[in-house]
């Protein structure tokens, strides 16, 4: 008889947590009431791994998942957790995590998380795999493709996009399609990611996808699957450009520059981070990882002057004509790695915003602490990274002020964060 185990908590990661002859045990796609039937997979001296073998008593905070293939693909955790439940628990998770991690109890510092307007239908970009029979994302902890028609966390657009791209019959060289949606016009664009040259071009697989409107261009690119990076630009055609709104500022970029999939929340995190950094028109900002200007455009409009740091060359191309076309006067925009760069050096700047890839930057937070900067604006996707650099900070003098959970990922585990830092 497998063991029985009630859930009480869950864990970053999506797993629930329960507990079996007093050792932590992870039970995934379970939720806190659950009773279960469950099976040891694994785990180490105090703790267990285990998967559920049967619900003997349900949650009552539990749902009916939206998506068919939820449990096989792995980008979903918590489809069966009702939506406010969910926002709930992340809150919980990332006030544990800074306590756990960074030494801090938030407490009346750590505010309301800021639930997404939309659960379901809010992401406007996402990569899909393909073996040329099977289209879709990855199953869980696995490279095998689940076959999918539409995924219910993409916005509508996108999931015509790629259900039209998907019927129109590729080269069996490529393994990727990058889908985003350009808000500005109502329109998709497409990155194809190919292993090897195909032996014929993409243009006439596509020629209907075009001609029916809702595509208005595409590049190709040779990469293999799961190299970092671009890869080689062999063809583009029509405008691939992908647009949005920023909290009064309009960002554009090419489809393959990051930006945030999450649109209605990424003002949330521009309205957050302008709150954080409690500009009154005069301060000098230095905004690192900046991208293509998400958050230095909006900051440099209410400030004297904002220079923002990337190493992508392509994003700061970007940057600096967004920063043209939003009329920036006092804003600069370099292209350079955040870890080599003097500009701390030789810019003294009054608040420092960072917005770093999901392994964080300890080496660059520990020049922004030596530098001696007033404020800080930390923005992340990962909190056990940020809860490790805040704790470096605070080393250094710093005093964690207010922090939030902004849910850009909902039913999933994934939790976006926003920290304000003073000296």
């Amino acid at each position: 008889m497998p063991p029985l185990i009630e859930i009480t908590s869950l864990a970053y990661g999506g797993a629930g947590i329960g507990r079996l002859d007093g050792k932590v045990t992870f039970v995934p796609y379970t939720a806190p009431g659950d009773i279960a039937l469950v099976k040891i997979t694994g785990g180490k001296n105090n703790f267990n791994y285990a998967e559920l073998v049967e619900l003997k008593t349900p949650s009552a905070l539990r749902v009916s998942p939206a998506c068919p293939v939820f449990m096989r693909c792995g980008g979903c955790q918590w489809q069966h957790i009702g939506y406010p439940h969910q926002v709930e628990w992340k809150h919980e998770i990332f006030a544990e995590t800074l306590k756990r991690i960074a030494g801090v109890k938030p407490s009346g510092n750590l505010k309301e998380p800021i639930p997404s307007p939309k659960p379901f239908n809010y992401r406007s970009r996402a990569r899909f795999h393909t073996d040329g029979k099977k289209w879709g994302f990855f199953e869980v902890k696995s490279h095998d493709i689940v076959d999918i028609a539409e995924c219910p966390l993409l916005e509508p657009l996108i999931n015509s996009t790629f259900r039209d791209i998907k019927n129109a019959g590729q080269p069996e060289a490529l393994h990727s399609v990058d889908i985003a949606l350009d808000t500005k016009n109502s329109k998709t664009v497409a990155a194809f990611y190919l292993r090897e040259p195909a032996p014929i071009g993409l243009a006439g697989a596509l020629k209907k996808v075009v001609e029916k409107g809702d595509l208005k261009g595409y590049e190709v690119y040779l990469k293999k699957p799961f190299k970092r990076g671009r890869g080689e630009r062999i063809e583009s055609r029509g405008d691939t450009t992908v647009g949005y709104d920023a909290f009064g500022a309009t960002i554009s970029s090419g489809i393959t520059v990051f930006s945030q999939s999450n649109l209605f929340q990424n003002e949330g995190i521009i309205k957050t981070a302008l709150e954080f950094a409690g500009l009154e028109g005069k301060e000098d900002i230095l905004d690192l990882y900046c991208g293509a200007g998400n958050l230095t455009i909006p900051l440099a409009k209410r400030a004297g002057k904002a220079i923002g740091i990337d190493s992508d060359e392509e994003a700061i191309a970007s940057a600096r004509l967004n920063a043209k076309a939003n009329s920036c006067g006092a804003i600069e925009f370099i292209a350079e790695s955040a870890l080599r760069s003097k500009i701390l050096e030789r810019y003294a700047p009054r608040v420092v915003v960072l917005d770093p890839p999901r392994g964080g930057g300890p080496d660059v937070i520990r020049k922004i602490a030596a530098s001696g900067v007033k404020k800080i604006v930390y923005v992340s996707c990962s909190p056990p990274t940020m809860a490790r650099d805040i704790a470096v900070l605070i080393k250094n003098g710093y005093r964690l002020s207010v922090a939030v959970c902004v849910d850009m990922f909902p039913q999933t585990y994934h939790i976006e964060a926003v920290a304000g830092l003073a000296l």
